[in-house]
């Protein structure tokens, strides 16, 4: 078989799979998975740590695929590589202090003001 006709061949089968193919994480191996929903079928703090994180990720997880993917923002927003951590913000010109940046990501997603 030819380099070209492999390349098809893979291509096909990559294209084919359904996106919802993905069956383990990519950041945790297995056995630390199974480990996790070990201790927390075994011990009370466990299982009440796994509670307040599902219940944060709430509001995530009830947005679709597309909602998620609208609250990235585009190529048009000003760029730099840093902030200065005492300097200034390099799209508005004012003072970013230090240690004073105001995150929240269901309020104002992607933003740090």
């Amino acid at each position: 078989m030819t380099l070209s006709k492999s390349l098809i061949a893979v291509g096909l089968v990559f294209f084919s799979l359904p996106l919802s193919a993905k069956d383990h994480s990519a950041l945790f191996p297995d056995s630390l998975v199974a480990r996790a929903r070990t201790n927390c079928d075994r011990s009370e703090w466990a299982a009440g740590v796994r509670k307040q994180i599902v219940e944060a990720a709430r509001p995530f997880r009830e947005r679709s695929d597309e909602e998620l993917w609208g609250l990235m923002f585009g190529n048009t927003l000003p760029r730099s590589w840093m902030v200065w951590s005492d300097g200034h913000c390099p799209n508005c010109k004012e003072p970013v202090p230090m240690y004073n940046w105001k995150m929240d990501a269901l309020a104002h997603p992607w933003k740090v003001q």
